[in-house]
């Protein structure tokens, strides 16, 4: 199965991965920090709720902008400081992101081709 320009298996372990940096980063912040828990916890909810994995790759960009909002929100209201580690999570998110976009693009260039 393709699924956005991975097999199945490049996108569980993508899929994985991005949850596992977000649990991570849901745990490095205060639990008084309750307005950004929930949103993390509505960005995960938002990429696991469909009943296949890829619906749960296409839902992927909504869950980040759930996530990048609030932190880009929280950092320019001062409200929080975010520290070294939190930055790096949000960082390799970003970065496995990325690559995951490269892969869809790949696939799209790929299909063009194929009528052309």
């Amino acid at each position: 199965m393709d699924i956005m320009g991975m097999n199945q298996e490049q996108a569980q372990t993508f899929l994985d991965q991005l949850n596992q940096l977000r649990n991570e980063l849901y745990n490095l912040i205060p639990i008084e920090q309750k307005h950004l828990r929930k949103e993390i916890t509505r960005a995960y909810i938002t990429i696991n709720k469909p009943d296949d994995l890829k619906g749960q790759i296409e839902a992927v960009p909504d869950g980040l902008e759930i996530m990048y909002d609030i932190m880009h929100q929280t950092a320019l209201s001062k409200k929080y400081h975010f520290n070294e580690r939190q930055n790096q999570i949000w960082h390799q998110i970003n970065d496995l992101f990325d690559k995951h976009r490269k892969f869809s693009l790949g696939a799209v260039i790929n299909a063009w081709a194929m009528f052309h």
